[in-house]
């Protein structure tokens, strides 16, 4: 059927029609078909109307008839020719005009009479928004050319710049609304705003912050739980927040922990224990591992095998170990040979070859004699250790003495000699002269009593020549008084030969 639509820009601007289609409608305006629409050949172009310019549409039975005619767009025929609408609507679905006729339930006001074969409704004068007053039936006399035209409208890929950017800058990224920022890591996948957590700057690339896994406890003697661990340390200059970064069990990596949020500070220690984790580490084999938030691999353990009861599984430099000294969130520590921590006493002899070292009580391999160093001029070989050790004993070694010293035997050592007896001054009554220095020292109680009897015999045996001179009437007297006195003396002497170990028989 020859069918044929045109469009009018009546108004006092350029329209832009991008994306306007033609619709007709049934009489009852409840079945609807879209007739054609103004599609752009992509996102960047835009079509528009100028004033008084015109586009159609028409069918290919149409194009028969006028051959010439170039239409903006061709569709099916379809239209009752006895009653119905036709309907320009917006982008947004919006009706701008429409045309009713026979007996169309929907016109603009009244609908216009249909119209007879081989003629068309034409709109006259302005628009009353009157479909009977608005159009008129006439003969097709000329057909009007397209006057649309495109334009390509740059787009602004940065909404948040203040330039148009109809590419997103170099270095820059573009996020969901429409906003451009600069992409801190180029080497990383997505925008990043920010220094992604675990990550540092290296130029326009950010690098991963290497952690170390170092340290597990995955065997505990009795109940393990809140007592497994397993440690992390940062080994690096940086702080590092671990939100997000997770903690995965080998050898399937099924188990997985997401660490809370906490800065771990330079070269400083964690420890995440069963209880926090949810994780039980096996007993018999497994290995860990840590990943940043975004699931790069940042450290693994090497696998452990069947650990002991309260044996750790812990780095030692670049080697992974077992301790028997398990540490969490501190430095870690190799095994003690737990029988090196009894007295000497319940040591067991160290092997042929071996000395225990006094410190330690631990047994040392004894350095044979070839290849040793030779000792130095003031010191000998230890016949026990094969070390060398300082001369102090022995005096061959020894630099003499000076005038008026003499070296004292038990530690070789020199002192002052005492001067000459005859310059000596005389000690008190109390003291006695040392014989090998001839210095005064304090006599003991038992010198000092003895010393006093020997003093009181001198003077008896001294004053008996007086006594026997005083005369007859004093005789008896005297002879009693020397008699006591003597006896005293000779009691006192026994007792004090007593003290120096003679007991001489009674007087």
């Amino acid at each position: 059927m020859v069918e044929y639509v045109s469009v009018k820009n009546n108004g006092i601007n350029e329209v832009d029609v991008s994306n306007w289609c033609v619709i007709y409608s049934s009489s009852s305006d409840i079945t609807q078909t879209t007739l054609k629409c103004l599609t752009p050949p992509d996102v960047n172009t835009k079509i528009w109307l100028p004033i008084d310019a015109y586009f159609s549409f028409a069918t290919n039975e149409f194009l028969t008839t006028y051959p010439s005619y170039i239409p903006d767009g061709i569709f099916n025929a379809g239209m009752s020719a006895t009653s119905g609408h036709i309907k320009l609507v917006d982008a947004n679905k919006n009706v701008i005009d429409k045309l009713g006729w026979g007996s169309a339930l929907s016109p603009e006001t009244s609908s216009k009479p249909a119209h007879s074969s081989g003629t068309i409704l034409q709109r006259v004068g302005s628009d009353t928004d009157n479909n009977l007053v608005d159009f008129t039936q006439t003969t097709l006399s000329s057909i009007p050319a397209s006057g649309l035209y495109e334009e390509v409208i740059p787009i602004d890929e940065c909404l948040n710049t203040p330039d148009l950017d109809v590419v997103v800058p170099v270095g820059y990224m573009k996020d969901s609304d429409g906003n451009c920022y600069e992409d801190i890591c180029d080497n990383v996948s997505g925008l990043q705003k920010i220094l992604p957590s675990g990550y540092f700057e290296d130029g326009v690339d950010c690098k991963i912050i290497r952690l170390k896994l170092t340290e597990l406890l995955p065997n505990v003697s009795g109940s393990d739980e809140g007592k497994e661990f397993i440690e992390i340390y940062n080994p690096t200059n940086y702080q590092v927040d671990l939100d997000g970064f997770l903690l995965q069990i080998g050898p399937s990596y099924s188990k997985n922990f997401v660490l809370p949020t906490f800065v771990l500070n330079p070269h400083n220690f964690i420890s995440f224990s069963d209880t926090q984790t949810a994780i039980t580490l096996p007993n018999t084999s497994a290995s860990v591992k840590l990943l940043t938030p975004d699931g790069q691999e940042v450290d693994e353990t090497f696998v452990y095998q069947d650990p002991k009861d309260d044996q750790s599984w812990a780095l030692f430099d670049d080697s992974w170990q077992y301790t028997n000294q398990p540490t969490a969130s501190k430095t870690n520590l190799t095994s003690v040979n737990l029988e090196t921590t009894n007295t000497s006493d319940e040591l067991t002899a160290c092997p042929e070859g071996k000395y225990r070292n006094p410190e330690t009580n631990r047994c040392k391999t004894i350095e044979t004699e070839a290849g040793l160093k030779p000792c130095a001029a003031d010191q000998v070989r230890n016949l026990e250790t094969n070390r060398c050790r300082s001369i102090f004993s022995n005096d061959s070694g020894l630099s003499p003495c000076k005038p008026g010293q003499t070296r004292n035997p038990e530690t070789n050592r020199c002192r002052n000699s005492a001067t000459l007896a005859s310059t000596l001054k005389p000690c008190s009554p109390k003291q006695e002269r040392n014989v090998e220095t001839n210095r005064c020292r304090n006599k003991t109680a038992s010198e000092i009593a003895a010393s006093e009897i020997k003093d009181v015999e001198s003077e008896i045996k001294a004053d008996q020549g007086g006594w026997l001179l005083a005369g007859t009437a004093g005789v008896g007297l005297a002879g009693y008084g020397v008699a006591e006195w003597r006896t005293e003396i000779s009691s006192g002497l026994r007792r004090f030969k007593s003290l120096l170990g003679k007991n001489p028989p009674d007087a």
